[in-house]
């Protein structure tokens, strides 16, 4: 991904490694991701997008549903 605030994409680069890290849902998306032969960039921009995409509904205050969301974006 280029463009956009270099800083705000910075941010959201190292938010994403440390979550994949530690979290215990995104690394298996990404292990997925890999099994499939995507390249590790490409596995740390679809995190980056699923985390922008909590970021959202914790921000609209949008009760999460698994349900709603669809499989395309979905953990």
């Amino acid at each position: 991904m280029w463009g956009g605030r270099a800083s705000a994409h910075t941010m959201r680069y190292m938010a994403t490694v440390t979550a994949i890290r530690h979290n215990p849902t995104l690394p298996a998306h990404c292990m997925r991701l890999c099994r499939r032969g995507k390249p590790g960039k490409v596995v740390i921009v679809a995190a980056m997008r699923k985390l922008l995409l909590l970021h959202a509904v914790i921000r609209d205050r949008i009760p999460w549903q698994r349900a709603s969301v669809p499989m395309a974006i979905a953990f």
